[in-house]
C-alpha cells in the first residue's frame, strides 16, 4: 500500500497541480494540499476501510454502532497537538522560501482555522450529546487545518474562521454518516481528511481575496465572496471532482490485489484474541450460553479464554442458588462455529484463581493476595486470605459508573509491589 500510494497514486496527481499539469493550467488552486494530499489519503482510506470492512463487534444486530474506546485521551490530545506544530512546516513552508509577511500570514490563517474547528466540534457535540466530545474536539481541530491547507495563503484571518469552524460542523456529522453506512473508520480518517480536504478545497473558490491571489502569483481569480462568480468555484470543483475520480478506482485496484495476495485483515480468531472487543460481543460468541444477553466488559487471555464480567442487571444464579448476584463468567475451548465450549461461572465473584485474570480487566498486587475487578457498574477488590490461591473475601471499592468511564478507572491502575 504505502509503495503504489506514493510512488504511483499521489505523484501522478500532485504533477496535474504542481508540476505544471492539467489541474494547474486550468487555474486550479490548493496552496498546501488540502486535495492533493488529503484528500488522496482519505477517499484511499475510505476505499480501504469498505474493502477490510468493520471491526468484530463494531456494530451490533441494530445497525448501530458501539463506542471501542480509544486506550488514551491524553496521548490522542498530545499527538493532535503535535500535527498541528507540523502544520506551521506544512503550510507556511509550502511557500518554499522566509518570504515575509506571507509565511506569518499563513501561519496565523492555519492557527485560526484549526482552533475555530476544534471549538465549533466541541459545541455541536456538547449540544448533540449533552457533553462535550474530547475525541471529536481532537477531529475537529484536525478538520479545520486540513480545510484551511488549500486556500491559507489565499484568504485573510476572518475567512480561515468562517472555513474552520464549518469544517468543525462539518466532520462531527461526517462521521456519523459513514457509521451509518457501516463504514468503520477508527479515527474519523475519512471525515477528516477526504470530506473537509474537498470541501476546503472549495472555499477556495468563495472566499480568495483578490489582492492575495495576486500576491501568491500562483494563478487563478478572486471568489464568490468577492465578486468573482462562480468561475474560480467552478475550477475547484474541478480538481476535487477529478481526484475522487482518479483516487478511488486506483486504491480498489490496490486493495483488491493486496487481498487476493497477502490479505487484507487477521482471522476472526486472531482479532478476538490480540485486538480490543467492545462490550456486548460476547452474544456473537456464546449463543451455547443463553443465560450471558448483554455482557457488560470482556478480555481474552494469553490461553485463549474469554471472560465475561456482568452486573446486577444481567445476573448469573449462584450455584447455591442463592440470589443472583454480580460474577464472572470464563469461556474457552472455542469451535469452528464459534461458540464456546466450556463455561466456568464465578458467582458473586468468589473462588476466582488469583493471578490468572487478565488485564485490563483485572490489576493484582505485588503479592499475588488481592486483585481489582470491575464489571460495570461496580469495582470489587478480591482478598485470598487463607492462601490456597483462590480468592474467598470480596469488598466493594466503588459503585454507580457507567461504561464511558471505566478508561478513566483502568489507567489508575499499576502492577508490580506499589500496586494500587
Amino acid at each position: 500500500y504505502s509503495l503504489v500510494i506514493t510512488a504511483l497514486i499521489y505523484p501522478i496527481f500532485g504533477h496535474w497541480m504542481w508540476g505544471g499539469g492539467w489541474l494547474f493550467e486550468r487555474q486550479f488552486m490548493d496552496f498546501a494540499g488540502s486535495t492533493v494530499v488529503h484528500s488522496t489519503g482519505g477517499w484511499a482510506a475510505l476505499v480501504g476501510a469498505f474493502m477490510v470492512g468493520p471491526r468484530l463487534g463494531r456494530y451490533g444486530a441494530d445497525g448501530k454502532p458501539r463506542a471501542m474506546l480509544g486506550h488514551s485521551i491524553p496521548m490522542m490530545m498530545l499527538g493532535v497537538f503535535v500535527l498541528w506544530i507540523g502544520w506551521f512546516g506544512f503550510n507556511p513552508g509550502s511557500q518554499l522560501g522566509a518570504d515575509f509577511p506571507i509565511v506569518s500570514d499563513v501561519a496565523v490563517t492555519t492557527t485560526l482555522a484549526g482552533a475555530a474547528g476544534g471549538l465549533i466540534a466541541m459545541m455541536v457535540t456538547w449540544l448533540r450529546d449533552k457533553k462535550p466530545d474530547v475525541s471529536m474536539t481532537a477531529n475537529g481541530v484536525l478538520a479545520g487545518l486540513v480545510a484551511i491547507t488549500a486556500g491559507c495563503v489565499f484568504v485573510y484571518p476572518w475567512a480561515s474562521l468562517v472555513i474552520g469552524a464549518l469544517a468543525g460542523v462539518i466532520v462531527v456529522f461526517a462521521v456519523a454518516f459513514f457509521d451509518k453506512l457501516r463504514i468503520d473508520d477508527p479515527v474519523g480518517a475519512i471525515s477528516v481528511h477526504g470530506v473537509c480536504g474537498a470541501f476546503g478545497t472549495l472555499m477556495v473558490g468563495v472566499f480568495a481575496a483578490p489582492d492575495l491571489v495576486e500576491r501568491a502569483a500562483l494563478g487563478g481569480s478572486e471568489g464568490l465572496a468577492y465578486g468573482g462568480g462562480f468561475t474560480q468555484l467552478g475550477r475547484q470543483a474541478l480538481g476535487v471532482g477529478a481526484n475522487m475520480l482518479w483516487v478511488i478506482p486506483t486504491a480498489f485496484v490496490l486493495f483488491a490485489v493486496i487481498k487476493a495476495t497477502m490479505g487484507l485483515r487477521v482471522t476472526p480468531e486472531e482479532e478476538q484474541a490480540k485486538f480490543k472487543v467492545p462490550p456486548g460481543f460476547a452474544l456473537q460468541l456464546v449463543a451455547s450460553e443463553p443465560e450471558i444477553q448483554k455482557p457488560m466488559n470482556l478480555a481474552f487471555d494469553t490461553r485463549g479464554r474469554l471472560w465475561v464480567p456482568h452486573s446486577v442487571e444481567y445476573p448469573f444464579a449462584a450455584a447455591d442458588g442463592a440470589t443472583p448476584r454480580d460474577g464472572l463468567t470464563v469461556l474457552e475451548d472455542f469451535g469452528p462455529d464459534g461458540r464456546a465450549r466450556k463455561a466456568t461461572r464465578f458467582a458473586d465473584g468468589l473462588n476466582i484463581p488469583i493471578g490468572v485474570l487478565p488485564l485490563p480487566n483485572a490489576a493484582a498486587d505485588g503479592r499475588g493476595q488481592e486483585v481489582i475487578v470491575w464489571s460495570i457498574p461496580h469495582i470489587w477488590k478480591l482478598t485470598d486470605t487463607d492462601g490456597d490461591g483462590k480468592a474467598d473475601r470480596r469488598f466493594g471499592v466503588l459503585s454507580g459508573f457507567g461504561a464511558e468511564d471505566t478508561h478513566h478507572i483502568i489507567h489508575t491502575f499499576r502492577r508490580g509491589p506499589d500496586a494500587r
